[in-house]
């Protein structure tokens, strides 16, 4: 388990922008039907997805030494 949220740590934003991009496709093209579950799966992805996104910029930004 703790090896699994180590990884899951690191990878974020890659797996659910990831996942939201797929179903978003996935849905374009026909192979799963359009539903409000599948929206909403898609939205919690991309909030998850920006919410790891705005953690790396801040812990990047914020944590490197200004000259």
């Amino acid at each position: 388990m703790k090896k699994t949220w180590q990884f899951l740590n690191g990878n974020k934003t890659i797996i659910c922008l990831g996942a939201a991009t797929i179903l978003q496709e996935a849905v374009k093209y026909g192979v799963i039907g359009d539903s409000k579950s599948i929206q909403f799966s898609i939205s919690i992805c991309l909030i998850l997805g920006g919410g790891a996104l705005g953690h790396h910029i801040k812990k990047g930004y914020f944590s490197t030494k200004k000259n």
